[in-house]
């Protein structure tokens, strides 16, 4: 045999090589794509948050639970937003909201929490002080 009929490759043969090329170019982009999102979620860290049944009570521990975990200052409206959901009546997070309001101004005398005022703002805003 000849070296230019070993070398020449078949046509169907070439479409499979091709098609195999093709699918480690997908994956080689995804797992850029892949890297990059790792890489975000390290830089950026979002909080996670789960949205707690209808039963659950807000209590301190609560409170503290999320505020530690979610890692950003957050107002009041919105941690009963994020733990309620929209399994609660306007009526019911309105009272949550004034029980919420009791239970934070306990936790910033006690230490546990900081308050942070932003100018022009309506409302406090409140996080976890990992410094105690």
């Amino acid at each position: 045999m000849s070296k230019a009929k070993k070398n020449k490759i078949k046509p169907h043969i070439q479409n499979v090589i091709n098609q195999i090329d093709q699918q480690i170019n997908f994956h080689t982009r995804q797992i850029e794509l892949l890297e990059i999102s790792k890489e975000l979620w390290i830089q950026e860290q979002p909080p996670v948050v789960t949205t707690l049944k209808d039963d659950v009570p807000l209590t301190r521990a609560l409170v503290r639970t999320f505020l530690e975990s979610y890692g950003e200052e957050v107002q009041t409206v919105k941690i009963i937003d994020l733990l309620y959901g929209d399994k609660k009546t306007q009526e019911e997070k309105n009272k949550l909201v004034k029980n919420l309001s009791v239970i934070l101004n306990q936790m910033e005398k006690g230490g546990e929490i900081n308050v942070i005022r932003k100018p022009k703002v309506k409302g406090n805003f409140y996080g976890w002080n990992y410094s105690q």
